[in-house]
């Protein structure tokens, strides 16, 4: 079982996810408040979530925990990288095929997050 905090910090995560996918669907991908939400998630990722430890979890489940908390961090580095190509792209195409990929990283991010969270 994973202790409150955690919880509390990863439903925060998830609702910030959910904040930067609607806008990408929303708005358009050079939209200065689309980056604001990117901003706000890294700011999340960064004040809570990178700094989560092990501690106050369960001594069997924490392998899984870190395995998980990797894969979180792997793919919200996949998803930097592709909202910095996201914002660089300059033709439609290119630009509906990144923000393709970062709605599909936000959802495998949201995934880890609900793993972590339903494990509970």
């Amino acid at each position: 079982m994973l202790p409150l905090l955690h919880c509390q910090r990863y439903e925060n995560f998830v609702k910030a996810l959910g904040q930067l996918k609607e806008h990408l669907i929303t708005l358009s991908p050079e939209s200065a408040m689309g980056r604001e939400y990117f901003y706000r998630l890294q700011q999340v990722y960064q004040e809570q979530i990178a700094t989560l430890d092990g501690e106050g979890i369960e001594l069997e489940r924490v392998p899984r925990w870190q395995s998980v908390q990797t894969e979180i961090k792997r793919a919200f580095r996949l998803l930097q990288t592709e909202i910095m190509f996201l914002q660089a792209s300059r033709r439609t195409a290119t630009q509906q095929q990144r923000q393709e990929t970062c709605l599909e990283e936000i959802e495998r991010l949201q995934g880890y997050c609900h793993v972590l969270l339903k494990d509970e």
